[in-house]
C-alpha cells in the first residue's frame, strides 16, 4: 500500500521535468528493496521446500548485484560526459559553433529549433551542437495529440536541422539526470544529407 500510493502520488504531480525524470521514483527504492528482502526471509522461514533458504540466498544476490553493477557503471561514466567531448570535437576544428543550454557546460542558446539557419549560416557559424536532452522532449511531444503549436514547430525545426550532416556522441552507458546526452553536432554550411 505504501509503494502503490507513493508511486501514485508521484504519477499524479502535473509533469516531471526532464531530462531523466525518472530519477523522482527513486524514493521507492529503499522501501522496494526493504520488502523484497523481507519476501525473501519469509521465504526462507517458512521453508516450502528444502532448498529454500538456497533459493532466498541466491534470490537476494541477483536482487542486489544487478542494480549495482548498474550503478557503478553509472557512476563511473558520469565523469566520462559526451558534452566534454563534444567540446574537444569542436575545439580541434576551430570551427565556429553555437552550443545548446544541454550540450555545454555553458550553452550559447536555449534550442536550435529557434535558430533561423540562413541568418546563422551568414554569420559565420558553421557548427550547431544539440543534446538530446533538448531535441527528444519536441520529438516525444509532437507524437502526441492536442499540444502546443510551438511543440509540434520546434520538432519540425529539429527535423530540418538533423536534414544537415552532422556527428552523433553517443554515451558509452546511458543518459541519467543531466548527464551524459546524446550530442549531435550539425554542420549547417554543407550540402543537405539525402532524404530517404
Amino acid at each position: 500500500m505504501y509503494l502503490a500510493l507513493f508511486h501514485v502520488s508521484i504519477e499524479l504531480s502535473a509533469s516531471k521535468p526532464g531530462p531523466g525524470f525518472m530519477r523522482y521514483v527513486l524514493p521507492e527504492v529503499p522501501i522496494l528493496i526493504y520488502f523484497a528482502l523481507r519476501g525473501l526471509q519469509a521465504l526462507e522461514a517458512s521453508r516450502p521446500f528444502r532448498r529454500a533458504p538456497l533459493v532466498a540466498h541466491a534470490l537476494a544476490l541477483i536482487v542486489l548485484v544487478i542494480p549495482l553493477q548498474s550503478a557503478v557503471r553509472l557512476a563511473y561514466h558520469l565523469d566520462r560526459d559526451t558534452r566534454a567531448q563534444a567540446s574537444v570535437y569542436v575545439n580541434t576544428r576551430s570551427q565556429p559553433a553555437i552550443f545548446e543550454r544541454f550540450a555545454a557546460a555553458r550553452g550559447d542558446i536555449l534550442t536550435a529549433s529557434a535558430l533561423d539557419l540562413d541568418r546563422v549560416r551568414q554569420g559565420g557559424v558553421r557548427l550547431i551542437v544539440t543534446s538530446s536532452f533538448d531535441y527528444d522532449p519536441y520529438f516525444a511531444g509532437a507524437s502526441l495529440p492536442r499540444q502546443r503549436p510551438g511543440v509540434y514547430a520546434g520538432a519540425e525545426a529539429y527535423k530540418q536541422l538533423f536534414k544537415y550532416p552532422y556527428v552523433e556522441i553517443k554515451p558509452a552507458y546511458m543518459s541519467f539526470a543531466f548527464s551524459n546526452p546524446t550530442i549531435r553536432i550539425v554542420d549547417i554550411q554543407r550540402p543537405l544529407r539525402a532524404t530517404d
